[in-house]
């Protein structure tokens, strides 16, 4: 079970245990009167029992047990208990056992009809219960493992031994948080009250140990009177004895009644202390009720400085906070400046590039244009000597034509020279005879055939000739011709090329363009940048200003509350040290 807080006591539970201890006064009070009164009553039965003795002067007085006394008919009670009734009792007298207070705390108690401290005795210890709001079961088992290892009743210990040993039965509480330590007083008041009323019963026992020997003294001397029958013829041998008993006798009863005297004084004495312990309980009941108010008083003030303490540390914590962020937001913005400058710088680099590049590509674009300019010169110039050679072709094929016209007519009077051979042939075939006649007449006819034949030879030289002159202006315009496609060809290919070297320009325009616009943006953020980041600096100059001016501040709260809090301990040690002048007053006034 989790240790519950104590909260100090209020004005009506201090009014409720100061009443229980006056209950507790005036207790021992009734029990000093009633042994007073037996006492008092002591003296006519020891006349009553010196009559006996007169009538009877014979009687033997021996002194013998007897088991029936009042001495076992007072502790009857204690010995028909066990000693776990003994142990609760024990704890229901001792006023450490708040019955009220446990039967709030733990309302299953109630229910259940049981008796707070047989059900604290018998479960509340197993599961972990306080008895009070001023024990602590596990704490106390905790902090002392030795009465865990005996398996003890922890408060039983503490009632028995640990009072006297000076063991704590809670934790420690700070000053100003409540008033236990009173509660401690009153606790030791009310042992010292316990050990008082033990006193009282021991100074009982005794007196009821001289009952008990006056009861023997007439139990002897009825014996005897049973006896002085038999003992007549005996009484004169016994009578020096029987005397000296006698004498023994009385001087043990002058000395009973001695000891009943001075167990009167001690008495009185006692309800002399009495008197002096409820006026020093008085005292110390105005004192311990002026000291809870300058306590109450002392809290709330504490209180009221811690709570506004705390609020400043809190603010001054927003302020670091805040600080921080703006910090980091700060290096954000330096990094992302940095990034910017290199991206500038970058696109500086770039822009002068391009700029480079435009520069170079409007001087390409020149020296194309100059290039095309030539092309288109030597493009004119070709148009022009391939006009010019279409017009050598065209009268070169006109010449061919008519060169193909006399070949057609030169094979044409081949042909017919042949034909004319033939028939020559023939006539020569068939006037070879008459050839042999004229001899002369066929050589210089054979020698014009060879003549024909040469010029046709030379003809067929001739329109050979002419073929290949044909042929090889046929090869001069085809050659022209595709030099002519292939200038086409170059002349629009540079034509695109330009084109493109024009739209790339213009692209390249329109990036520097862009460039230039991306670069005034960047410039316009970075000025925008800069005054953030000035305006950072700014804030952040105010809150570092702020925080000191917070931390003066909390100095002198600091200050005020150790002072506070040092005042508190001293109002405590002297608490203390009144508490322990008290107690020893107390048992010097016991001891005495």
């Amino acid at each position: 079970m989790e240790e519950k807080k104590a909260t100090p006591l209020s004005r009506k539970e201090l009014e409720q245990e100061n009443s229980l201890l006056i209950g507790q006064l005036h207790t021992l009070q009734v029990e000093l009167e009633r042994i007073e009164k037996r006492q008092g009553e002591a003296p006519s039965e020891d006349s009553e029992f010196e009559s006996i003795r007169h009538a009877n002067p014979s009687v033997t007085v021996t002194l013998a047990p007897d088991t029936k006394s009042e001495k076992s008919a007072f502790f009857a009670r204690f010995s028909r208990t066990s000693k776990a009734q003994k142990r609760i009792e024990l704890i229901r007298n001792s006023g450490a056992f708040d019955a009220n207070w446990y039967l709030q705390q733990y309302p299953d108690v109630a229910e259940k009809e049981m008796d707070a401290v047989e059900h604290y005795c018998k479960f509340g210890v197993k599961e972990g219960r306080n008895p009070s709001a001023y024990f602590d079961t596990n704490w106390y088992l905790e902090q002392y493992p030795d009465v865990a290892e005996l398996g003890m009743n922890p408060l039983y210990h503490y009632l028995s031994f640990g009072r006297d040993e000076l063991r704590k039965p809670a934790p420690a509480r700070g000053p100003g948080s409540d008033i236990s330590t009173y509660a401690c007083i009153v606790d030791d008041l009310v042992t010292e009250s316990a050990s008082q009323r033990a006193t009282a019963e021991a100074k009982e026992k005794a007196l009821s140990s001289a009952l008990q020997e006056r009861d023997d003294w007439k139990a002897i001397a009825q014996a005897r009177e049973q006896e002085l029958a038999q003992l007549k013829a005996t009484y004169a041998t016994d009578n020096q004895a029987l005397k000296k008993q006698l004498q023994e006798s009385q001087v043990q009863i002058q000395k009973s009644h001695e000891q009943a005297k001075a167990l009167r004084q001690e008495c009185e004495v006692l309800q002399g202390k009495v008197q002096v312990g409820e006026e020093a309980l008085l005292v110390a009941k105005d004192e311990r009720q002026e000291l809870e108010q300058q306590l109450f008083a002392e809290q709330e003030k504490l209180v009221e400085a811690l709570n506004a303490a705390e609020q400043q540390h809190a603010s001054a914590e927003r302020l670091r906070e805040e600080l921080g962020e703006f910090q980091a937001r700060y290096k954000s913005l330096e990094t992302e400046r940095a990034e910017l400058d290199e991206e500038c710088i970058r696109l500086e680099a770039l822009a002068e590039a391009r700029e480079q590049e435009i520069v170079k590509l409007k001087q390409n674009q020149s020296e194309l244009e100059s290039k095309h300019e030539l092309l288109q010169e030597q493009l004119q110039s070709s148009n022009e000597q391939v006009q010019i050679s279409r017009q050598k072709i065209e009268a070169l094929t006109q010449e061919c034509e008519a060169l193909q016209g006399k070949i057609k007519e030169r094979e044409e009077a081949l042909r017919a020279a042949k034909d004319e051979r033939q028939g020559l042939e023939q006539q020569l075939s068939a006037q070879q005879e008459k050839l042999r006649a004229s001899n002369e007449r066929a050589q210089s006819e054979q020698a014009r055939i060879q003549a024909l034949q040469q010029e046709s030879e030379s003809r067929l030289a001739d329109i050979e000739a002419a073929k290949q002159e044909l042929s090889s202006v046929e090869r001069q315009r085809l050659t022209l011709e595709k030099q002519l496609s292939d200038r086409q060809q170059r002349l629009t290919k540079s034509e695109s090329a330009l084109a493109d070297q024009k739209a790339s320009a213009e692209v390249l325009k329109s990036k520097l363009d862009q460039l230039q616009q991306a670069q005034s943006q960047l410039e316009r953020e970075k000025s925008a940048v800069e005054t953030r980041a000035q305006e950072r600096e700014e804030a952040l100059a105010k809150a570092e200003q702020e925080c000191q001016r917070l931390r003066e501040k909390l100095i002198p709260l600091q200050q005020e509350r150790e002072a506070q809090q040092r005042a508190a301990s001293e109002e405590t040690q002297q608490a203390l040290q009144q508490f322990a002048e008290i107690k020893q007053w107390l048992i010097a006034e016991a001891d005495s």
